[in-house]
């Protein structure tokens, strides 16, 4: 390779480590990167019961007025006198309906804790498994430390004409690419950690703020 080709690449490597040193990652602490277990779990119970209130609010809707269907009816019998009339086959079908209604809110709930459970294991072990991949990335930074030492090394032989330019060029590159998979690894780490915040329903919560009394059809007026 010609020398002067030689030192164009080793000029535009530099310049890549240039800018690259400006991306140096530090160190994460655990304690500050990612928020404490607890806050997780209850972030996730929150949502769940959230969640299961909502659903059963349909049944504060079914109850109302339903007195009115145990009401004696007015008539008049065959002599023509009034007289008031009651269908106990009403009673039986309000004594059902109860049931049923029971039996669905229960299942309501059930799954709710179901899917609860469910979650706040998915996010225990999410946070484990964060962890260790925090203390990877810790591990990558303090070889970054030590490859920046061995590349000033091969640096200072360089100018006193002590290695090969293909051998300084050997050094940039591979500094260059430890910096790079360090530089992946915090990439990685925050997305991680958003997905592990999304796991635990972990966010402001938000009202739609719609009043009960509007119709969902927007067409309907």
């Amino acid at each position: 390779m010609p020398i002067k080709r030689l030192f164009s690449i080793l000029w535009v490597v530099s310049c890549i480590l240039l800018v690259s040193e400006k991306l140096t990652a530090q160190t994460v602490s655990i304690e500050v990167f990612l928020p404490p277990l607890d806050t997780l779990h209850k972030s996730c119970i929150n949502f769940y019961k959230k969640q299961a209130i909502a659903e059963l609010e349909q049944f504060n809707y079914r109850s109302k007025g339903k007195i009115l269907n145990y009401l004696p009816m007015p008539g008049w019998n065959y002599a023509g006198t009034p007289m008031l009339t009651v269908n106990t086959s009403i009673f039986f079908q309000a004594i059902n309906f109860d049931r049923s209604m029971k039996a669905q809110a229960r299942q309501i709930v059930r799954t709710n804790e179901t899917l609860m459970n469910a979650a706040l294991i998915e996010v225990t072990q999410f946070y484990q498994a964060l962890t260790y991949q925090v203390l990877v990335y810790n591990s990558s930074i303090e070889r970054l430390e030590l490859e920046k030492q061995k590349f000033s090394i091969t640096q200072k032989d360089f100018e006193n004409s002590l290695i090969l330019p293909s051998q300084y060029l050997a050094g940039q590159i591979s500094l260059s690419s430890e910096k790079n998979q360090v530089n992946q690894k915090l990439y990685d780490l925050y997305r991680s950690r958003s997905e592990l915040l999304i796991k635990a329903k972990k966010g402001d919560w938000v009202s739609l703020l719609i009043s009960s009394d509007v119709p969902l059809n927007s067409n309907e007026k």
